[in-house]
């Protein structure tokens, strides 16, 4: 039943590869990267928090005032293109500072796209059956979750944070343009 609706599936993929690169940086190997460039515990502490605070305000922002402009496909788009710009300059960075003006540029980008896909996921589908889509959502997305660092992992253990880093930007490349075939409204 639930799965005879193409924007949840499809909401769900983005969904999936964003998490990809969201577990694959900022909860993965944003942290190791700082420390090779002289982050402290407590820049280490402030990097995460910055991601994740320019997350949270992104959330509001996009919902009250990026999407009803853009557009749910516009919003995701652009979140990834944001996130995309946040991770392709990492391996390029080697200050601690800059490297939180990367990580909130990707963590706005990742909170203005992730709750318009999950009302996307779910915008068309009977009351009765929406509490059975978001589990398909979630259980999608986590697949993003766990691929994330495993893959990360293995191409920085092969070939360094540079690879890493831009592989992982190419991910998140392909979602922002994938994105553009979510629906035009919710």
């Amino acid at each position: 039943a639930v799965l005879n609706y193409p924007e949840l599936i499809f909401a769900s993929i983005v969904a999936a590869f964003g998490q990809y690169t969201t577990f694959a940086t900022h909860f993965g190997f944003v942290p190791t990267y700082a420390v090779t460039i002289g982050a402290t515990k407590t820049e280490l502490g402030i990097l995460t928090m910055a991601g994740t605070l320019a997350g949270a305000l992104a959330v509001i922002v996009s919902g009250y005032y990026i999407a009803p402009r853009l557009g749910p496909r516009y919003t995701v788009c652009a979140g990834y293109v944001a996130g995309t710009a946040g991770v392709l300059v990492i391996p390029y960075i080697e200050s601690v500072g800059i490297l939180y003006v990367s990580q909130i540029l990707a963590g706005f980008g990742r909170g203005a796209a992730y709750p318009i896909l999950m009302g996307l996921a779910i915008a068309r589908l009977p009351e009765r059956e929406k509490a059975t889509a978001m589990g398909f959502f979630q259980a999608v997305y986590a697949v993003g979750m766990f691929a994330g660092p495993i893959t990360a992992g293995a191409i920085g253990g092969r070939w360094g944070y540079t690879t890493l880093f831009l592989t992982t930007g190419l991910v998140s490349a392909v979602t922002a343009i994938v994105a553009l075939r979510l629906p035009r409204k919710a």
